[in-house]
């Protein structure tokens, strides 16, 4: 997988205000950009789009915007993949007959089925959330609760267990607070003390 940033076109021969977008073709996918309004000599983009490499090369396609499916292709090019995969991660130009496109290629790294697995194995046990199914589940066993039910009371049951554990959140922090605090009045007062002492 590839990420193809499509970052402007330029026409420097042209005078007229147009309306420009880009297409991007690999086989079956197509992409394509936003419409640069009134574009005289640079239409700006900047737009990035995952593109699986499937064929040999890839075909740009640059469009006057017309609407009521009238648009026009202005012109077009194919460019092999081998092409792009040497100039990875810098800009590159890609010239037409009437204008140049500057973009960008980068290499995508999707994660595996497995490392998302652990991934979200992680995030139940870092939130709680593996435990508190485990906890539901044992009482679904015991309380028998009728196979219709077990997704309301499994629901009901989550919003109790975070509803607990918001309140245990909030008394513990309170508490954190309050211990700060007399500690903080026990420091002030020893000095206070310790003159008193001297004084007797």
């Amino acid at each position: 997988m590839y990420k193809i940033s499509i970052l402007s076109v330029t026409f420097p021969n042209n005078k007229n205000k147009q309306d420009i977008y880009c297409k991007l073709t690999e086989g079956d996918q197509t992409y394509q950009t936003k419409v640069d309004m009134d574009t005289i000599t640079i239409a700006k983009w900047d737009q990035n789009f995952n593109v699986k490499q499937t064929q040999s090369e890839i075909t740009f396609s640059i469009h006057l915007w017309k609407g009521d499916n009238k648009d026009q292709l202005l012109t077009e090019t194919k460019v092999k993949w081998e092409q792009f995969l040497t100039l990875m991660n810098t800009p590159q130009t890609i010239k037409f007959d009437v204008c140049e496109m500057s973009l960008i290629i980068e290499e995508v790294t999707i994660p595996s089925n497995e490392a998302q697995i652990k991934q979200f194995s992680k995030y139940l046990s870092d939130t709680g959330l593996e435990q508190s199914f485990k906890l539901i589940f044992a009482e679904i066993l015991s309380k028998k609760i009728d196979r219709s039910e077990v997704f309301t009371y499994t629901a009901l049951r989550l919003r109790q267990i975070g509803d607990d554990l918001k309140m245990f959140l909030t008394n513990n922090h309170k508490m954190s607070q309050l211990l700060n605090n007399i500690s903080e009045v026990q420091q002030d007062d020893e000095p206070d003390q310790f003159l008193e002492s001297q004084d007797q």
